[in-house]
């Protein structure tokens, strides 16, 4: 099998969806998100952004401690490596007709503690998002390859 040049092929269309989730915890309130795919390069841009945020919040660096995130109704949020991958994550793959609709990296997080089952539900979209079932070969896979980030199933807590 010959050599592909890659700078001959054409960007595939990023797949964009939008869905609306409720919360029990939270009645009457409807979260509607519009996501897109990612490409590789894109994925590797929220992967070090994702580490950024990890280290404002959870291991700091050797100038300075961790951050207190806000307290979300008054009560801290623990703040974890997989929480701030999947609310980056997430960030990135937002894209809603208007600008002003997106969540914030820390709405996100707010969202994952007020609404946990409506996070959950985003968590497990937002996975099948970033890893479809792919055919390579006749030979049908889900999951990251190596190489690629892998994300909670659910919601981190």
């Amino acid at each position: 099998m010959a050599k592909v040049n890659p700078f001959g092929l054409k960007r595939p269309e990023h797949r964009r969806e939008t869905r609306t989730f409720t919360d029990p915890d939270q009645p009457g309130v409807e979260l509607t998100f519009t996501l897109r795919t990612l490409d590789g390069a894109e994925m590797m841009i929220a992967t070090e952004e994702a580490q950024g945020q990890i280290e404002t919040w959870v291991t700091g660096n050797r100038d300075r401690p961790a951050s207190q995130f806000p307290f979300v109704d008054g009560q801290p949020v623990q703040m974890t490596e997989g929480l701030c991958t999947a609310c980056q994550f997430l960030a990135a793959m937002q894209c809603p007709d208007d600008p002003h609709e997106r969540y914030s990296f820390n709405e996100l997080v707010a969202l994952s503690v007020t609404a946990p089952m409506a996070w959950s539900r985003i968590g497990e979209w937002m996975q099948a998002l970033l890893h479809p079932k792919i055919t390579a070969l006749g030979d049908e896979k889900g999951g990251a390859s190596a190489g690629e980030p892998t994300l909670p199933s659910s919601a981190p807590a």
